[in-house]
């Protein structure tokens, strides 16, 4: 379900009250807009490092020292099983 919010011709628009108590936005602060394929995503940091954290959680495998170099080789390895 979405939120019809009104822009301003200024670019200027309002967040309802419940959505930024939501995003923790009760004293104002930052977003983040991504334009992606199906629209825009807002979120805040808390929201982003949140996702970044459980996606290294996935990929890790519970390895605690997993670096960027062992993601690498596991997606190559990922890849070589692949069949196309």
């Amino acid at each position: 379900m979405g939120i019809e919010i009104k822009v301003a011709p200024n670019g200027r628009m309002v967040l309802p009250v419940d959505v930024r108590k939501r995003l923790g936005l009760e004293n104002g602060g930052k977003l983040i807009l991504n334009e992606g394929e199906f629209g825009l995503e807002l979120t805040n940091l808390n929201q982003r490092v949140a996702k970044s954290q459980a996606f290294y959680e996935e990929t890790s495998r519970g390895k605690p020292s997993f670096t960027v170099e062992d993601f690498l080789a596991q997606k190559r390895a990922d890849a070589a099983l692949e069949k196309y």
